[in-house]
């Protein structure tokens, strides 16, 4: 199986995105992988990929689990992406439940998304805002994760509560 190496260099030169999302990546044909969406209206959300073919340097062609043709519902998906787009699909994380504001991802729409908890709402589902939209949406566990980045080829889980208090001699800020 033939690997792909990305490297710190061609990465800070492509990519307009953080810098935590594929520092010294490798990954191979056939590996299962998330695609960070760059469209309108759907910017930031994941969708998982598997890699068919290294097309050129910084190209990959994917075939996407969850996405479908518009000619054809039935065929997944085939895409050639830029390879900063590409991470790793995150591990498994277990948790029996989420903090409120705890930063975490929401299946939707065939993606990963990311938002943050506001309210539990029983013992399996919970209320999630996403900034990115502005949408208040409510989910079962079963379709949430804890969010992580990628970072230099290490994956790092938000902590469970993502909020800081700084003090100031003028005021008080929450971030």
């Amino acid at each position: 199986m033939r690997s792909i190496h990305f490297s710190r260099t061609s990465y800070q030169d492509s990519c307009k995105l953080s810098m935590n999302m594929m520092m010294n990546m490798v990954v191979s044909v056939g590996d299962s992988v998330e695609i960070i969406c760059e469209e309108e209206g759907f910017w930031g959300a994941y969708y998982e990929a598997k890699i068919l073919a290294k097309k050129s340097n910084n190209n990959l062609l994917v075939e996407y689990k969850n996405l479908v043709t518009e000619k054809d519902e039935k065929v997944l998906l085939r895409e050639i992406v830029e390879a900063r787009r590409v991470r790793p699909v995150p591990p498994p994380v277990d948790v029996s439940e989420f903090n409120i504001l705890q930063k975490i991802d929401a299946f939707d729409n065939d993606g990963w998304w990311e938002g943050r908890i506001t309210k539990k709402l029983d013992d399996f589902n919970y209320s999630v805002y996403f900034e990115t939209s502005g949408d208040h949406l409510n989910y079962s566990i079963d379709r949430l994760r804890i969010h992580q980045d990628y970072v230099y080829g290490d994956w790092i889980s938000s902590p469970t509560h993502n909020y800081s208090v700084f003090l100031n001699t003028e005021h008080l800020r929450c971030r």
